[in-house]
């Protein structure tokens, strides 16, 4: 192998390790290869771990988009706070959580550090992401400073803010008018970085304009960072570590700036609920899968709560799924489906299935036991939907 051919490889490999992203369990990815036809990924189960895994992007132009959306991490009701998330996105598995009870009379503070938010000093729920973690922290914030009869409102009126489906298509439109110019750039990068140095293995003379070939590289660099800090500042503008961080990777790592578009998207609706997002990003059929999926989940849920947690700590888990389920629910309807139409039990593949399992569809061919891909959820037999 050849010198040039070392360099084009290894700037292959550097591009290459650009179009992985991490995500965490209780997180998905609305992933589109092209332009509008979005799908719903989540972190995979080969590459990963117990904490996340990596999803692949599209890693040839047009490139795509990508939007991460989170599970609400923690409970909340009008008592008091729970570390534990009601919902589990994976479609298999049972994520058990060893979750935090905080009466809101009993804080004293409750603030943001680094990933974390802490109540009274003691870390209450991680994020790994300081700005996710202070946006989370103002919306708990928000709840507990909220005077006591007025709770209930102030949640509610927090839960509409997540699944608000007209400001969240505002924030994509945003998106997608201040992010025309970086594409272009981005895949003017792309040629300058990958497309050109390949045929030049082929056309020997295009070695000797380097020098004009490395001044149009800069200049372009240049120019992506511009844009990519004017559209991050509007879209995000308290995030500004995490700015200049892709900033900073873009200009030590160039093959980085390719992927602009994607280090712009990734975090702008990572505050909506991710069945909002479905409800603006999929068609008609996907929607009704994962809209599925999201409210047999919350109705038959696979997270399992801690046998030794508090009765304050199950009550507010329960109460929020139930809160949660309600407020979710009119996003059904803007798709035309009713709640009972999404959650209908499913017909026998053939005489030999007896039961089936409520949050997953798996039928199965005894009358009683557990789903072992959802950790134990009880199965229900067909003879009780019949009847």
């Amino acid at each position: 192998m050849s010198n040039a051919e070392a360099i084009i490889a290894l700037l292959g490999a550097l591009y290459l390790s650009e179009c992985w992203i991490w995500v965490r369990h209780g997180s998905v990815v609305f992933r589109a290869f092209r332009s509008g036809n979005y799908k719903v990924v989540g972190p995979s189960s080969v590459l990963g771990n117990h904490i996340g895994g990596l999803v692949f992007l599209n890693p040839l132009p047009p490139f795509g988009t990508s939007f991460i959306c989170h599970r609400f991490p923690f409970s909340i009701d009008t008592a008091g706070t729970s570390s534990l998330a009601v919902q589990s996105l994976a479609t298999t598995g049972r994520e058990q959580q060893k979750g935090k009870y905080v009466s809101f009379a009993a804080i004293q503070g409750m603030w943001a550090s680094g990933g974390t938010i802490l109540i009274n000093g003691q870390p209450f729920a991680s994020f790994g992401e300081s700005e996710l973690a202070t946006e989370y922290a103002n919306l708990l914030v928000t709840i507990w400073k909220a005077p006591i009869d007025r709770r209930k409102t102030a949640l509610d009126a927090m839960l509409s803010k997540l699944t608000d489906t007209r400001t969240l298509r505002e924030r994509v439109d945003v998106y997608r008018r201040s992010s025309r110019q970086l594409r272009i750039t981005c895949h003017a990068m792309f040629a300058l970085l990958l497309v050109l140095p390949i045929a030049s293995l082929w056309f020997p003379r295009m070695r000797g304009y380097w020098m004009e070939w490395g001044i149009v590289t800069i200049c372009c660099l240049a120019a992506i960072a511009a844009y990519f800090y004017v559209a991050h500042k509007r879209l995000l503008p308290g995030a500004t570590t995490q700015r200049w961080k892709a900033l900073i990777t873009m200009v030590l790592t160039p093959t980085a700036s390719v992927r602009a578009c994607d280090a712009l998207s990734r975090y702008i609706l990572t505050t909506y609920d991710p069945l909002a997002a479905a409800a603006l990003l999929l068609g008609q059929d996907a929607f009704r899968r994962f809209a599925r999926r999201v409210m047999l989940d919350l109705a038959n849920p696979a997270i399992e709560v801690d046998p030794e947690s508090s009765r304050e700590m199950r009550q507010v888990e329960e109460s929020f799924r139930m809160r949660l389920s309600q407020a979710l629910e009119p996003l059904l309807a803007t798709k035309g489906y009713s709640l009972d139409e999404v959650m209908r039990p499913p017909v026998p593949d053939n005489p030999a299935c007896l039961s089936f399992c409520p949050r997953c569809d798996a039928q199965f061919t005894v009358a009683k036991g557990r789903c072992a891909d959802c950790g134990g959820v009880a199965l229900h037999p067909f003879q009780a939907v019949a009847t």
